[in-house]
């Protein structure tokens, strides 16, 4: 993780039109394999932490391959979190679903 002043935590904002309604559905499940901090529009998911163990823990769970690579994407940019929000970041480089 980045060097940043203490108690400071990075995330990474991204729009929920880059998941699948499922991959909404199972964020609300209280068995996810990871921390998920729920609100109004979205949600906060823990990013840091052992790497491959999450992978597979995401994909066995049911996760779309568009998510992981969000998620991914989020580890590779050293955030603690990633925010996915009704009214967060729009990114070309990542698929978009309708539901």
């Amino acid at each position: 993780m980045k060097n940043l002043p203490r108690g400071v935590f990075t995330f990474l904002d991204v729009s929920t039109l880059h998941i699948t309604e499922r991959d909404n559905e199972l964020l609300q499940d209280n068995d996810f394999p990871m921390s998920v901090y729920e609100y109004e529009c979205g949600y906060f998911i823990h990013a840091a932490g052992s790497f491959e163990d999450a992978v597979e823990n995401l994909r066995n769970f049911g996760m779309s391959e568009a998510f992981i690579t969000i998620w991914k994407h989020a580890r590779d940019l050293d955030c603690w979190f990633l925010r996915l929000d009704a009214d967060g970041t729009e990114f070309e480089e990542f698929e978009t679903f309708e539901w």
